[in-house]
């Protein structure tokens, strides 16, 4: 059996600030098996991009394991970590602020190889003209400067440049939401051809649950620092089990007029707590229209609602899944 992609242990990520240590993920834990997309759901603020950063080392993880095909980084000299860099890579959010604005689009996808041991010119021109193929931009525009490229196309671009080293893993942090939605389905459908030729795996990092629900083999979804639930995309959908996770779900449009009303919805009240006083017991019970006294005094555990499906809430029964609600009202992905 091959190791997973990626593996998550404990993984705890903080920031010292000026309020005090802010600690943005607390003791996460999942894995990724090659060629899986994961898709990782939350609120603004729930450190979904401080994992993705943790994870392509941006950022240092205060404490846990974080392993790539095996390989702790975390244990790691700093030498040996540079060598497994390759291995991780990120597509950000803005192609426009991810790019180099006075760099042609051949400097910016040769330099990974020329910094990575392709000394031959030739041969990281013809690397690079096969990576702009690859992701569906044509060859004579490899000396156009970002700004000369449409916003899908330099999306394309920074896709192009997180696979010159064929690595292991991508962090997609919210790669289409500063794309309008036509755009979005050609990157998305690039994602998914990309993966089916390589087989990389995904984190994808996104807040919009109708984008995850067609790029996504299983679903976490996250707050305030931890994993509530984490499930296959389909039970998910058909059989939810956290009430945070329910409401994502009621807060999306549908077309369904006889449950489109904002009457029929689960909504969430009250705001996001302080990251710096997370509440004690469930972090989400402050929220919740389930809470009682045990929830505000003693934390969940992620534990097993059914096969592959996991939740963390005291409330949490193995449910049998339902017929599967009406579509989205945006259809981002056409056949590839």
């Amino acid at each position: 059996m091959s190791a997973p992609a990626l593996a998550i242990t404990d993984l705890v990520v903080t920031y010292a600030t000026a309020r005090g240590r802010l600690t943005a993920v607390d003791g996460l834990s999942l894995t990724i098996a090659p060629g899986e997309t994961l898709g990782l759901v939350g609120e603004s603020g729930c450190g979904k991009s401080s994992l993705g950063k943790a994870v392509v080392q941006l950022v240092e993880p205060h404490s846990g394991a974080l392993a790539v095909d095996g390989q702790d980084l975390t244990t790691l000299s700093a030498r040996a970590r540079r060598a497994l860099r390759p291995k991780v890579q990120m597509v950000f959010q803005d192609p426009m602020g991810a790019l180099d604005p006075r760099q042609r689009a051949l400097t910016i996808l040769e330099t990974p190889l020329k910094l990575n041991g392709v000394r031959d010119k030739a041969e990281r021109r013809a690397r690079v003209l096969a990576l702009m193929e690859e992701v569906g931009l044509r060859p004579e525009l490899v000396d156009r400067l970002p700004h000369e490229f449409s916003g899908g196309q330099r999306q394309r671009l920074g896709i192009a440049r997180a696979l010159a080293l064929k690595p292991s893993v991508i962090v997609c942090d919210e790669p289409v939401s500063a794309l309008d939605v036509s755009l979005q389905a050609q990157v998305l459908n690039l994602l998914r051809r990309v993966q089916r030729t390589t087989g990389v795996a995904y984190l994808f990092i996104s807040h919009d649950l109708s984008v995850v629900e067609h790029i996504a083999d299983r679903v976490a979804i996250m707050y305030l620092g931890k994993l509530v639930e984490i499930a296959p995309r389909d039970r998910l959908w058909r059989a939810p089990a956290h009430p945070y996770t329910r409401a994502l779900m009621d807060a999306l449009p549908r077309m369904d007029p006889a449950h489109s009303r904002i009457a029929d919805k689960e909504v969430i009240g009250g705001d996001l707590p302080s990251p710096f006083t997370p509440p004690q017991g469930c972090r989400f019970h402050t929220r919740c229209p389930l809470a009682v006294a045990r929830c505000a005094a003693e934390a969940p555990a992620l534990r097993p609602i059914a096969d592959g499906h996991f939740a963390a809430c005291h409330f949490a029964t193995p449910a049998t899944p339902q017929p599967a609600p009406a579509a989205p009202q945006r259809h981002l992905v056409t056949p590839a």
